[in-house]
């Protein structure tokens, strides 16, 4: 099956934050990360409005309303559960909506028609008679639900990257949206971060290559 080139996850809250505490030290001072990844972390932009950093391992960015960490590595995706659990048991005042659990998995084709045939599957052309000539699949974007996670709405994004060059690549991405509690809600966070991080992990990777080995031989 083919490897992902590229993957990461993410974890996006929207509640109500003071984008200003959100700064490498206030992390260090926690226990959070280390005097090191302090020292290290390369700082964008720390505002009353927006706080943006990041390490050799994760990138954070805050706003009044949104709290979104994500990391590339895919070493670190424990370290990243642990991260956001910590924050959020420290944080336990702050008032949050909904959360959103998400994957993307990037894939390079290594033959045109292997990436055609993902398309020519999920997006059939034949509806397209008479609309497009040469109609080809851009993205495609579907909802549902699933069984074994507390998930109130499924995204699941497949999407070409190649725009005309030479190189046949597609992401799959999945986003697992909650809806928090209004009471307790960042514990609540950390219950379905704690209960169904690794499900969601898999799942990403499994729905990529359930979808894209319609381009295998």
């Amino acid at each position: 099956m083919m490897k992902a080139e590229i993957e990461n996850a993410s974890v996006v809250v929207l509640g109500s934050f003071n984008p200003a505490i959100f700064q490498p030290a206030w992390f260090g001072a926690q226990g959070l990360i280390t005097g090191e990844e302090v020292t290290a972390a390369k700082l964008g932009m720390v505002h009353p409005e927006i706080a943006i950093f990041s390490t050799a391992w994760f990138s954070l960015q805050v706003t009044s309303d949104r709290f979104q960490i994500e990391t590339v590595t895919p070493d670190s995706y424990p370290l990243l559960r642990d991260l956001v659990t910590g924050t959020f048991t420290i944080l336990s005042q702050t008032p949050v909506a909904r959360m959103g659990l998400n994957t993307r998995r990037h894939y390079r084709f290594d033959a045109e028609e292997k990436w055609h045939a993902v398309g020519h599957l999920l997006a059939p052309k034949e509806p397209w008679a008479g609309v497009l000539n040469a109609p080809g699949m851009r993205a495609l974007v579907m909802w549902g639900q699933r069984e074994g996670t507390a998930a109130s709405k499924i995204e699941v994004r497949v999407e070409s990257e190649s725009h005309g060059r030479p190189d046949y690549r597609i992401f799959v991405a999945t986003n697992h949206d909650y809806v928090l509690r209004g009471e307790g809600g960042t514990l609540h966070i950390c219950e379905l971060i704690t209960a169904e991080w690794d499900d969601i992990l898999a799942y990403g990777r499994t729905t990529a290559e359930s979808l894209l080995r319609v381009g295998m031989p």
